[in-house]
């Protein structure tokens, strides 16, 4: 009987560690759904229609005016921008302005727009060079060069990289729906080669230059 008893106290001991070694699972909880206010959801994300980048000021007025004239109100985005440019002068360094500008003169009978500009020579001396043009894209930089091998007079070609204003338009901020017509509407038109930016990524790209402009304005 006291061996039965003795055998009945180890196994209900051995029942209570391993109920604390493992204790039974708690209950299912059941989901909550909390209705999120109206207030509280996320509005619907607003974009933005912007055309490239413009380097010439003349070519950059001429599509704001094709623009206004599509029935568009476009904002303008003017910052200044490192802009790969071709670069025509001729090769000759002068001591004097107006060595330069009757060096400039010969080179405008021949048909050329040239100019005296002053630049940094050697030892950080004053000297002046006549530039021959500057041009942003490849095909007007090719014509150039036939223009100026027409001459026959010597000049200097180079790429150059330069910090120079640059134009941009954009829409205000619109509903996906609308930004993408808008957008198919200068795309057909061959406006600009327009791109689709959500409100937040043009910000993070264009933000600091409108609210210079603000500020300036």
């Amino acid at each position: 009987m006291s061996r039965l008893v003795s055998w009945l106290a180890v196994a209900a001991a051995a029942g209570l560690a391993w109920w604390a070694w493992h204790p039974p699972a708690p209950p299912d909880v059941s989901v909550v759904r909390v209705p999120i206010p109206p207030g509280a959801r996320q509005a619907p994300a607003h974009w933005r229609v912007v055309t490239h980048r413009f380097v010439w000021k003349k070519g950059a007025e001429a599509m704001r005016a094709r623009l206004q004239a599509l029935g568009f109100a476009p904002i303008v985005i003017v910052r200044e921008e490192i802009v790969e440019v071709h670069a025509f002068d001729d090769p000759r360094l002068f001591a004097s302005e107006k060595e330069a500008r009757k060096a400039a003169a010969a080179w405008r009978k021949k048909g050329v727009d040239a100019v005296a500009v002053e630049v940094r020579a050697p030892q950080g001396k004053r000297a002046y060079r006549v530039a021959l043009g500057r041009f942003y894209l490849d095909a007007y930089a090719r014509e150039q060069a036939k223009r100026l091998a027409a001459t026959g007079l010597a000049y200097r070609y180079e790429r150059r990289a330069m910090r120079l204003p640059t134009w941009r338009f954009a829409t205000q901020p619109l509903a996906r729906a609308e930004a993408e017509a808008v957008f198919r509407a200068l795309a057909a038109a061959g406006l600009g080669e327009p791109r689709l930016l959500r409100e937040d990524e043009f910000q993070r790209l264009f933000g600091a230059a409108l609210a210079h402009e603000g500020a300036g304005g």
